[in-house]
Formats: C-alpha cells, sequence, structure tokens
C-alpha cells in the first residue's frame, strides 16, 4: 500500500523558512559589504590617481626630471606618457602594461577605472589625454593595488565567520521564538483533550489567547456547546426510544407468558392475536417514522412537486378528522384561499394530518379547531390552531424534537409516540420551508411553511 508522507510540523517549517530567509538576507549582507569595501578602494585610489595625474600635468613641460620629483609623493603610482605622434615621452620604473587596451576617460574618476592583474600585483587605472601648451599628451597611470586584494581575501574569512555565528544566533533565537510561539496551541490542545462524553462544559478564553487564536477559541466554543448539545439530545432520544419500545414489548411478552400459562380455546387465542397485532403494528409505525426520519436528516428523502389543490387537500382531511372531532366534543372550522402549489402530496398531507391530530388531543372540549390555507408572497403556508391550555416558553423550542413530549403523562395515555411534530418538521425542511409555533392567551398555533427557512417558536401573535 503506498503510504502518505508525513506533512513536516508547523516548528519545523517555521525554523526551515527562518533558515533561508537569515541565510539569503546574510549573504546579500555579505556582498553589500564586500562591494562597499571595495568601492570604497576604488575611490581612494581615484582620488591618488587624480593628484598624481594633476601633477604630471603641471610637470610635462618641464621635462623627465620635473616628472620624477612630482610623482615622488605617490611611489605607488607608475606611469606611462606618450605624445600626439605616440612617442613615449616618460615612463616610471616597472610602467604599467595592461593585458587590454584600457578606454579612454575624460577624467580620472572610481567610476572609470579599470582592473587587471599580472605575475606580479593587481593593478588599477586609467587612460586619458593630458593638454600641455596646446599639445596632447596621452597619460596612462596606474595604481599598485595589491594590499587591497591581500585586506580583502583576510577580510573574507573574517566576515564569513561573523555572518555565521549571526546565522547561527538568529536561528537559535527563532527556535526560542517559535517554542514560545506555539506554546498557546499546546495549551489549546491540552484544552480540547478534556472534551469527553462526560464533560462538554469545557470552554476557552479568546481573550487569554493571541489575536491570531482568538477566532479558534470561539470556534472552540461553539463546537463544543453543540456537541454537547446534540449528545445530550442523542441521550434523550436513546432514552426515549428505548421506553417507547420497551412499553410494547413488555405488553408483548406479558400476553404471551398468560397466553401460555394453562390451555385456552381458539377464541381467546384468536383474541390474543388480534392484541399481539395491534401492538406490532404500533411498534411497525415507530420503525417506519424513525426510519423516514433518519433519512430525511441525511437529506436522502426528495419531494416528488406535483401541482395541488391545497384547500380541497385541507378540506378532505378535515372531513376526514370530523367524526373524532364530534366524539371529543370539539368543532372544526376551515379557511381556506385557493391556491395550488407544487409539493409532495403524500408528504404534506402527512403534515397536516399530524398537526391535527396534534390540536384535537390537545384542545379544550366544546372548542373550536380551525385550519387555514393562505398564500403568502413567497409561498403558503398551512395554520392549525386550537383553544386550550398554553405551552410554557421553556418548551416551545423543542416540540419539534423526537419523542419530546410538553406534557408527557397525557401524551402517552393517549398513545402518542412523540414524533408527529419532527415529522412535521422534516417535511417542512425537505419543501425548503419551515414550521412555527406560537402560544399564550389560551391558544396554541402551529404554522407550516412551504417556503423556505427553519423552525423556529415564540410568543402568540394577535389574531387574524
Amino acid at each position: 500500500m503506498r503510504r502518505t508522507r508525513r506533512p513536516l510540523s508547523l516548528h519545523l517549517r517555521v525554523m526551515a523558512f527562518t533558515a533561508v530567509a537569515v541565510t539569503l538576507a546574510l549573504a546579500a549582507l555579505g556582498q553589500l559589504v564586500l562591494a562597499a569595501v571595495e568601492r570604497h578602494f576604488a575611490e581612494m585610489d581615484a582620488v591618488e590617481l587624480a593628484a598624481a595625474v594633476e601633477a604630471v600635468r603641471g610637470a610635462l613641460a618641464e621635462g623627465p626630471e620635473a616628472l620624477e620629483a612630482a610623482l615622488a609623493r605617490w611611489p605607488a603610482v607608475r606611469l606611462a606618457v606618450r605624445d600626439a605622434e605616440g612617442r613615449l615621452v616618460y615612463a616610471s620604473a616597472d610602467p604599467p602594461r595592461p593585458g587590454h587596451p584600457l578606454p579612454r576617460v575624460a577624467a580620472v574618476g572610481p567610476d572609470g577605472l579599470a582592473a587587471w592583474a599580472d605575475a606580479a600585483t593587481h593593478w588599477r587605472g586609467a587612460r586619458l589625454v593630458v593638454e600641455v601648451d596646446g599639445r596632447p599628451h596621452e597619460v596612462l597611470a596606474a595604481l599598485d593595488i595589491g594590499i587591497h586584494h591581500r585586506f580583502l581575501d583576510a577580510f573574507r574569512p573574517t566576515l564569513a565567520a561573523l555572518l555565521s555565528a549571526t546565522a547561527a544566533l538568529a536561528l537559535v533565537a527563532s527556535w526560542l521564538g517559535v517554542r514560545r510561539g506555539l506554546l498557546p496551541l499546546t495549551r489549546l490542545s491540552a484544552a480540547m483533550a478534556r472534551v469527553s462524553g462526560e464533560r462538554f462544559d469545557v470552554r476557552l478564553d479568546p481573550l487569554a489567547l493571541p489575536p491570531e487564536l482568538a477566532p479558534l477559541a470561539r470556534t472552540f466554543n461553539d463546537m463544543v456547546a453543540r456537541l454537547g448539545a446534540d449528545f445530550a439530545s442523542l441521550t434523550r432520544f436513546g432514552a426515549d426510544l428505548a421506553h417507547e419500545l420497551r412499553t410494547p414489548l413488555a405488553a408483548l411478552i406479558t400476553q404471551t407468558q398468560v397466553a401460555l400459562a394453562r390451555e385456552r380455546d381458539p377464541t381467546a387465542y384468536r383474541e390474543l392475536l388480534f392484541a399481539q397485532l395491534e401492538e406490532l403494528e404500533r411498534l411497525a409505525r415507530l420503525v417506519g417514522d424513525l426510519l423516514w426520519l433518519a433519512r430525511c436528516e441525511r437529506g436522502l428523502v426528495r419531494p416528488r412537486r406535483a401541482p395541488l389543490a391545497l384547500d380541497r387537500e385541507a378540506a378532505a382531511v378535515v372531513e376526514l378528522h370530523q367524526a373524532l372531532a364530534e366524539e371529543r366534543g370539539l368543532h372544526l372550522a376551515l379557511v381556506a384561499t385557493p391556491v395550488v402549489v407544487a409539493v409532495d402530496r403524500d408528504l404534506v398531507r402527512r403534515a397536516l394530518v399530524n398537526l391535527l391530530d396534534n390540536a384535537l388531543r390537545h384542545a379544550r372540549a366544546g372548542t373550536t379547531v380551525q385550519v387555514e390555507v393562505a398564500r403568502l408572497p413567497a409561498g403558503v403556508s398551512l395554520a392549525v390552531t386550537n383553544q386550550g391550555a398554553d405551552i410554557p416558553p421553556e418548551h416551545l423550542s423543542r416540540l419539534f424534537d423526537p419523542f419530546y413530549r410538553a406534557d408527557e403523562a397525557r401524551d402517552r395515555d393517549e398513545g402518542g409516540a412523540g414524533l408527529g411534530l419532527a415529522i412535521v418538521q422534516a417535511v417542512a425542511r425537505a419543501h425548503g420551508g419551515r414550521v412555527e409555533v406560537f402560544s399564550g392567551g389560551g391558544r396554541t398555533r402551529f404554522v407550516l411553511h412551504l417556503g423556505g427557512g427553519e423552525a423556529r417558536a415564540g410568543p402568540q401573535p394577535d389574531a387574524p
């Protein structure tokens, strides 16, 4: 199997980058220092050669003896002077002999000097024309710069050692700085390691961390808060699921044990099987609803949209529940605006049935349960309103959690599994909508928006 190369640590990455940067910077600095020293020597040489040439200019008219006397002040300067016809007028001992013709310059300066070397030493000089009594003379002046080269030969190792020591100190300082700079990450990692299934209270203080790590700390805090909420929700869900499954399973076991306790006639066994079938059907519905919700959470439920007259569908559902409403002493009312919308008929019908069943279970006897269909600028809404006990505000935001019951005892007595409102929210999300709940003043109102957004809860609005 092909092994993936392990990435370098942040420490090594920073140190490698620092080493390359420091090396390049110090190498450039060394070149600049050497160039500055050589420039300084060239300027010194230019000053000395210019003074010697001026002395030659004044002494040419007096003869070679005057030239010798004038050049005595510059023993390192060598000259060769020729007249306009190219005849050698004067040449010092060991005159300059460049290996290539030098270009003429108007005046001696550091930028106009040429450098060459022979077997004995290194030279720097210039070739220029000097006017003497109106007659041009070509002067080739050169200076022995061997002392400069000897200085540079000795200076380069010293400079290299100095820059190497500077680089080493910079790298050690960088290593210490990186090590200290990564300490907050180490503490951050230690804090993250404390998070477990029993500890979701770990929080980081963004103000105690460097500004670069503050966003990471806030993200970590948000993540732990969400994990804690999700873990608590999952724990409640598991406990509720176990409770929901335990009740019918206990009933099935008890019924089976009673049936096996003694011989019974076929009619008794038949009644027992019908009772067990009812419990099994309840279990099948529960498992089916859970599987459907799980598929919705994973985005696997795709609504099969088709044009639907929503007002007519609501009327059919209301008519289906008329008998149940009358049995409970309730009235059903429908206020519907004719509207056609592209939705999944089965899903929307299921959501409306769940909302209506929920309203009929919690409505006060003798009151009216109202179903409304309305057209909105961004879609349509289905609302179911019942009159009864208010839902406490602390329960509103959790009504759409699976198995959650604001009135635990009553729902269990009436056979509710606590999945109806969770299914309603899943249907809303599958259609890109949301479901809202408002409760107050003796009225509870659920509104299914077939538009966009998330489920939310709030206080009871004014009646339309």
